[in-house]
This record gives structure tokens, sequence and C-alpha cells, in this order.
């Protein structure tokens, strides 16, 4: 799971389905697309929301918490959608810990 706060405060929660040191992808139901990416069935990425994300690696892992824009949006199901969100500035114990976990993913 992961945890999302849009600029204007609303927190969403998510499903994680990929994570890499560029960003992570996510999957929601339509109302929190929608909250995320306006425009209804024709989201428009121009009126995309800035969020925070906070997710852990594991359950002993701390927190990482950055923020990202949205990237692309893909509708998956009938109320499934999948977002690409990509981080806007990694800081480095971020991106440490995220390339230390990607790598011990890697065969």
């Amino acid at each position: 799971m992961i945890n999302l706060k849009t600029s204007t405060g609303l927190q969403l929660v998510a499903q994680t389905n990929n994570i890499s040191v560029a960003g992570i992808g996510i999957i929601c139901d339509q109302p929190t697309a929608a909250c995320i990416v306006p425009g209804g069935h024709h989201f428009n990425l121009n009126q995309a929301a800035s969020l925070m994300v906070e997710f852990r690696l594991d359950d002993s892992s701390q927190p990482i918490c950055e923020a990202c824009k949205v990237c692309n949006v893909r509708r998956l199901a009938e109320d499934s959608y999948g977002l690409n969100l990509e981080f806007v500035e990694l800081n480095a114990s971020d991106k440490q810990c995220l390339d230390d976990f990607v790598s011990q993913q890697s065969p």
C-alpha cells in the first residue's frame, strides 16, 4: 500500500505494482484516479495533482516520502486504473534505499 497526499491536502491510498529508482507504479479505483488526474474518462495530465507519496519497501524499513508527478494513466478494468508516477527530486538516502531494494529483487 502507498499513501498519497495532493497539494490541496487530500489524502488517498493506492496499491503499488512497480517500484524503481525513477518512480513508482500504482493501481487505484476510478474516484482516486479522478482526484489525482481530473477529466473523467479522458484524463488530462496537464491538470494532474502534485503528489507526495509515502511508502515502505518492507515492514522493517523507514518510510520513503517523496514528491511525484504523473507520467501516464491507463484504465486496467471497469474500476481499476494504473498510474505511473515519476519522482521529482529523489533525496540521496531514499535513492540509496531504492537502489539497494531494486538490486536485491533482480535475479
